[in-house]
């Protein structure tokens, strides 16, 4: 999300290749019979509600309200190593 929201900061290479690792490690602890503990659209809120309010003093782009992608799309993309 940060790398998201401040798609310009000098970490976003740290960040996006931080969430490839837990991409791949969620994948990989992933079990069918998890899905329906898992409910995407709370812990998007959640971690949306964490977005710092600032980040070096700029304000974060707009984030969508509901999560861009499904757990399919984050588990096949954590399969691929994306």
């Amino acid at each position: 999300m940060k790398a998201e929201a401040w798609p310009s900061a000098r970490d976003v290479p740290h960040w996006r290749t931080e969430a490839k690792r837990q991409r791949i490690e969620a994948a990989e602890a992933y079990a069918p019979s998890m899905r329906q503990k898992i409910d995407l659209a709370d812990l998007y809120t959640k971690t949306l509600n964490l977005v710092p309010e600032t980040m070096d003093g700029q304000a974060p782009l707009a984030m969508p309200a509901t999560s861009p992608v499904t757990l399919d799309e984050i588990i096949r993309r954590g399969q691929a190593g994306v």
